[in-house]
């Protein structure tokens, strides 16, 4: 079962109605070995309210760095 953030990496396109998390989120689909476009897909969702979106991403930044 795909995740909530799984679902939108593949579901959105790059348009006039794209949020910059949806594009944070494509940019790391392209290099989903990257930890610190995990977290900065987290800070974006966290900054807008979106918690369960944010611990997602923050718990794979995490789990691809965890020092970081």
């Amino acid at each position: 079962m795909a995740t909530t953030i799984e679902n939108e990496k593949t579901g959105a396109s790059i348009g006039g109605n794209t949020s910059c998390e949806e594009w944070l989120l494509l940019r790391v689909g392209s290099t989903p070995k990257n930890s610190l476009g995990w977290f900065r897909c987290g800070v974006g969702f966290y900054n807008k309210k979106e918690h369960t979106k944010a611990i997602e991403c923050f718990e794979k930044s995490v789990a691809l760095d965890p020092m970081n």
